[in-house]
């Protein structure tokens, strides 16, 4: 979470066009911070704070597994190790994203106009309005009578 705040600190002090990895066609104006987000790349995701019930869970998993080969004597070291780490993962509190990160994010997300997807060739990441996306699609592949033929809209019997 560090260095994902590092690295989106040094993007805002330092000269970087977040343009050339976005290519808007569509109508909706992105934000700075939105274009932030997406010069990420479509993978990038906030982390999300996980249940400590699930915390617990994965380290009994992890200690299960390894329960098999360690001598008698250690298990219970292993067993009191184990849940030392596990109730100090749940007690750290990470530092959370910017909130202008946070919020440009979820606008995104709230977005039914528009599509977010990756160009054909190259990388970076593409806008389009859904409208203009569902039409390229439908020339794309349906109309193409190379790779589909018509089916008439009566019931077969």
């Amino acid at each position: 979470m560090k260095s994902h705040t590092n690295k989106i600190a040094k993007l805002l002090h330092m000269e970087f066009d977040v343009d050339t990895h976005i290519n808007n066609i569509s109508s909706y104006k992105v934000s700075f911070f939105q274009k932030l987000v997406l010069c990420r790349g479509l993978k990038f995701s906030l982390p999300k704070d996980a249940p400590s019930e699930e915390i617990q869970a994965s380290f009994e998993k992890a200690y299960w597994k390894v329960e098999r080969t360690l001598l008698p004597d250690l298990k219970e070291f292993t067993a009191a190790n184990l849940r030392a780490i596990a109730l100090n993962y749940i007690e750290c509190k990470a530092p959370k994203p910017p909130k202008a990160l946070q919020r440009a994010v979820q606008q995104l997300k709230r977005r039914s106009d528009i599509v977010i997807t990756k160009p054909d060739m190259g990388s970076g990441v593409v806008i389009m309005d859904r409208a203009d996306y569902v039409r390229l699609l439908h020339d794309a592949s349906i109309k193409d009578t190379s790779k589909f033929i018509p089916v008439s809209k009566e019931r077969p019997k």
